[in-house]
């Protein structure tokens, strides 16, 4: 992610000579005949490696022959930083001299210092005194230390901006280090550096990495404490004297240090840091490419530095700004917010400011005056060209009478044929706007203009027409040519606007260029204007008002003259107004100031007044002349933005639910209306006041929720869970209650967390109150299901007891016949023993699931628990002649779970199925139950009849209460067996057997991942 700097403009206005549409596009450059190539040698004074020097060199070698013509190259590196030596230096200059011996060298490239000084001291001598144009750090002081017949582009690293971007995107910052290594290059911004934390002194500490072998370095920067960042320079050379690529150490410090890294070179993102404000070498390779072509072409490129731009720009690493938590969508929004603002109120001053320039410009100024009013609009709206013609009386060509061009852009021709245009002409002519983003947007009928846009290499272009009088003058249009961009629909009338401008100052232009400011052609060209323009005399007085003025506060021009304008100033501005007026007017400076103004309607309107003051040819003050803008909507805009700000924190505080907001370290810095009323009831549980730590406080409580509050809150500041939940119960007295606490990330650049405590009392009685229900109505179940089997359970009691009195006679008689076999009267013993224990077994069973208890989880072995259900089952399944097949996976892992619960669930199962095959419709009577652990972590239980099954709609039916297909059934036994099942964590469904039957399955958790786990 990137956010730029503005481009300034670039060449000189050119004279109007027979031009078509010079505003369109660049021209390719097609020469009628072919040129020598020309000569230019790359001078860089540090090794290939620097990722700059890449960069430069890319930009340069891709930019300058599209500019210039055919170029051949000669590159050289001198390599100052890792061979600093004089004798070594001294011995490159000495190689060149008899490598380029007898070549003529048409102009030099230095770029950095080394490289700089080098040319500067060889020229003569080695470069038969070529032109010179460098690329280098700006020198401390105003004065330039080259000759003025060397040109070049100074670049710098703008370390407060730096230091500001990191405050702004790391605020509790308290220690910046600075790492840089210890050659000439290296250390050429030390002094920089150290004034400019003069600036922070007592906010941020400096702290200098330097003068250290590599591995320390990396050890210095792994001990970093919390609340620093590193601020990364460049690394050539270090403490130990050995060489190293910066990009590849940037790397090896990222990786080391557990602080953000920060840099001041677009070419470190990608290699470990977050971002910066960095220097755009690529830019400066551009800048420098057109200053060299204007050299070959024997243009004068002017002083070194004079065409310099700001090309520091801001950009990030989104990798980076994930990995600490900063987040980009936010910064972008902020910073596109702020831009718009600023955007609107720039252009609005641009207007006043243009609108009064051009109307207080000496005629034989205008040219430059409008020359640098173009100039400010590519600027301010990051466009390649703007340009400004006028329709001449020749229809075969058209007149442009000022063209600039952004840095790096090839300037265009002077002259071009309207034939190549005529849709577009056309189109202006009739008062049309034309605008597109790609010339494949243009209609049809629109090939020929098509065919030429795309020759010319215009990517994007708007072009509005100029009118004075209802009369169809010219055109002022805004072209790219290195990229698409949109024309959004708000840029229209505010390029109509400055277009209106324009065309009144082509009006003076061309009313006159013998009288020096006539006033009859300012009131004239200030009547049309579509600002409110005013004249004042020595004194300050009004002395003119032009017609819009008039319109916008309704009143006649005699009531305005003189103080009388200030009537209509709303009274709580009359004297601040007034006051700037009256320092401006003594100090004989331009003013610009916002007030409110009555218009007609009796609405107060808020302007921006810029004023400059006018001066006689003998330099003697003759008053002001100003023009206002009226900027209500931009200020309703700010206001609005602001009432946003007022209303989220009413939201906030009237939320439900305890609500606080925390910063990144856990501090309160908000609490809504609920929270601070529940805290004053003497509830057992933290809830901090604004400015209280709550990862403290919850230390602090001894709370049994308290710990895992805290631990949850930390993981969402930490960023290792996005929305962790946790459920409490606090104490005020003899009064209990639930809450739910969620915690969510605070959706900002600085980071922090919403806490979220919602009372989930009623719920939690609500559960409590269905789950004792659910257990009487199983028990109920139970007794229901065990009383149909009575008649079956009987038997299987009276079988043993049966048995038992058999084996006691048996035994009586032998006793009474006098010939006892002690083994014969063992083994009948042992007999009755064994029935009696078979007999309570089964009585055993039938307490166990008679019995009603709270539920209880442990572990239990489901094949043992089928079992004894089977053995219960056993005279009932054999009565209606029904067989059994049983296949128990061995060395089942444990269920953790209530055992009758579960018993009950496979008891009604059976039971069911049992019913469903005792009619025999489908053949043979038959059960099959099976268990397995088919996935990981669960036992699965498959109980499967032959009996006629159910339809596929219905398979999710049968669990639904009151359904069933038994005449005498309650339809309730698969409903209350699944919600057993589920309370266990688990899951019931059934499925169709083929040919025909159902199948029941039952799927349980293991032991650990039983719902007591969870």
């Amino acid at each position: 992610m990137s956010f730029c700097s503005r481009a300034s403009a670039g060449p000189a206005a050119r004279r109007p000579v027979c031009l078509l549409f010079v505003l369109l596009s660049a021209w390719a450059t097609n020469g009628a005949a072919e040129q020598a190539p020309k000569t230019v040698l790359l001078l860089y004074g540090e090794a290939t490696t620097l990722p700059g020097a890449t960069a430069l060199d890319e930009e340069i070698r891709t930019q300058l022959p599209a500019a210039a013509g055919p170029i051949h190259f000669y590159t050289e590196h001198l390599d100052a930083a890792w061979f600093p030596n004089p004798a070594v230096q001294r011995g490159i200059a000495d190689v060149l001299r008899r490598k380029y011996k007898g070549r003529k060298i048409d102009l030099v490239i230095a770029a950095a210092p080394g490289a700089l000084q080098f040319a500067l001291g060889h020229r003569a001598v080695l470069f038969g005194g070529a032109p010179v144009v460098f690329v280098s750090l700006r020198p401390p002081g105003a004065v330039s230390p080259v000759p003025a017949d060397i040109t070049g582009t100074w670049f710098s690293v703008d370390w407060q901006a730096n230091l500001d971007l990191i405050l702004r995107l790391q605020p509790d910052t308290k220690r910046v280090a600075v790492v840089y290594g210890t050659s000439a290059f290296d250390r050429n911004e030390t002094g920089k550096i150290r004034d400019a934390f003069v600036a922070y002194r007592g906010r941020l500490e400096l702290i200098e990495l330097t003068d250290l072998p590599f591995a320390d370095l990396l050890k210095k920067v792994a001990a970093l404490p919390d609340r620093t960042v590193i601020l990364f320079y460049v690394l050539l050379r270090d403490g130990a004297g050995a060489n190293h690529v910066p990009t590849h150490a940037l790397a090896a410090i990222a990786r080391a240090t557990r602080v953000a890294v920060y840099g001041v070179s677009d070419t470190f993102i990608g290699h470990g840091i977050v971002g910066g404000h960095v220097l755009s070498f690529r830019g400066h390779g551009r800048q420098a490419a057109a200053l060299a072509a204007r050299v070959l072409r024997g243009e004068s490129p002017g002083p070194a530095g004079a065409g310099d731009l700001d090309l520091n720009v801001a950009t990030f690493d989104a990798h980076e700004l994930k990995r600490w938590g900063i987040s980009e969508t936010r910064l972008r929004r902020h910073a596109l917010a702020q831009q718009a603002l600023a955007l609107s109120l720039r252009f609005e001053r641009l207007v006043a400011e243009t609108s009064t320039t051009l109307a207080a410009t000496p005629l034989d100024d205008v040219e430059t005056a409008v020359h640098t009013a173009l100039g400010r609009i590519v600027e301010e709206l990051r466009c390649d060209r703007a340009s400004l013609f006028e329709f001449t009386d020749d229809r075969r060509v058209e007149r442009v009478g000022f063209s600039i061009d952004a840095a790096g852009v090839v300037p265009l021709p002077t002259t071009m044929q309207t034939d190549r245009y005529p849709w577009t002409l056309g189109t202006l002519r009739r008062g049309d706007l034309v605008r597109f983003r790609s010339p494949e947007d243009l209609p049809d009928d629109a090939a020929t203009d098509r065919a030429t846009f795309q020759e010319l290499g215009t990517r994007s272009l708007v072009c509005v027409p100029l009118e004075v009088g209802h009369v169809i003058v010219g055109g002022i249009s805004l072209a790219t040519v290195r990229a698409e961009r949109e024309w959004p629909d708000a840029l229209i009338p505010r390029l109509r606007l400055l277009g209106d401008i324009f065309a009144n100052s082509l009006v003076r232009r061309r009313a006159s260029h013998a009288i020096w400011e006539s006033e009859v052609r300012f009131r004239l060209a200030a009547d049309t204007a579509p600002v409110m323009m005013w004249m004042s005399g020595v004194d300050g007085g009004c002395t003119y008002c032009n017609h819009t003025w008039l319109e916008f506060t309704g009143r006649p021009v005699e009531e305005e003259l003189g103080n009388g304008w200030a009537a209509g100033v709303h009274p709580d501005d009359r004297k601040s107004c007034l006051d700037r007026y009256q320092r401006a007017l003594d100090a004989r400076e331009p003013f610009t100031m916002e007030y409110r103004l009555r218009r007609r309607d009796g609405a107060y309107r808020w302007l921006l007044d810029h004023g400059v003051p006018r001066f006689t040819r003998d330099g003697a003050f003759s008053g002001y002349v100003g023009g206002c803008t009226d900027v209500t909507e931009t200020k309703v805009a700010h206001a609005a933005w602001l009432e946003s700000l007022a209303l989220h924190s009413a939201i906030f505080g009237s939320l439900y639910g305890h609500v606080a907001a925390l910063d990144k370290d856990g501090v309160v810095v908000a609490v809504n209306t609920s929270w601070t009323e529940f805290a004053a009831g003497g509830w057992n549980t933290p809830r901090p006041p604004v400015g209280a730590n709550y990862l403290e406080a919850c230390e602090r409580a001894g709370h049994v929720g308290a710990g895992a509050m805290a631990h949850a809150i930390r993981a969402v500041l930490d960023g290792a869970r996005p929305q962790p939940t946790l459920e409490y119960a606090a104490r005020s007295g003899a009064e209990e209650r639930w809450f739910e606490m969620t915690v969510e990330p605070f959706e900002r650049l600085e980071g922090g967390a919403i806490v979220l405590h919602v009372d989930i009392t009623r719920r939690r009685r609500a559960e409590a109150e269905a789950q004792r229900q659910r257990d009487e109505l199983a028990h109920a179940l139970r007794a229901s299901t065990l009383g149909a089997l009575a008649g079956s359970l009987a038997h299987e009691i009276n079988q043993p007891l049966a048995a038992i009195a058999a084996n006691a006679q048996a035994a009586r008689l032998v006793l009474t016949g006098g010939t006892a076999d002690q083994g014969e009267l063992r083994e009948t013993l042992a007999d009755i023993a064994a029935d009696a224990k078979r007999a309570a077994q089964v009585i055993r069973r039938l307490r166990a699931l008679f019995r009603k208890e709270p539920s209880e989880y442990k572990p239990a072995d489901v094949n043992a628990l089928i079992m004894e259900v089977m053995m219960l089952l056993r005279s009932e399944l054999e009565a209606k002649g029904i067989g059994v097949h049983l296949a128990l996976a061995k060395d089942l892992p444990r269920v953790l779970g209530d055992a009758i619960q579960l018993q009950q669930v496979v008891l009604n199962v059976l039971l069911n199925a049992a019913e469903a095959v005792a009619d025999r419709s489908t053949g043979q009577a038959l059960l099959s139950v099976e268990t397995a652990e088919h996935h990981p972590g669960t036992v699965e239980i498959s109980v499967r009849d032959s009996g006629p099954g159910v339809k596929d709609v219905d398979l999710e039916r049968i669990f639904e209460p009151f359904v069933t297909t038994k005449i005498t059934g309650l339809g309730m036994g698969l409903s209350i067996s699944r919600s057993i099942v589920q309370a266990h964590g688990g899951r019931m469904w059934a499925t169709r057997t083929d040919p025909h039957g159902l199948t029941v399955h039952i799927e349980l958790s293991h032991e650990e991942n039983g719902p007591e786990a969870r």
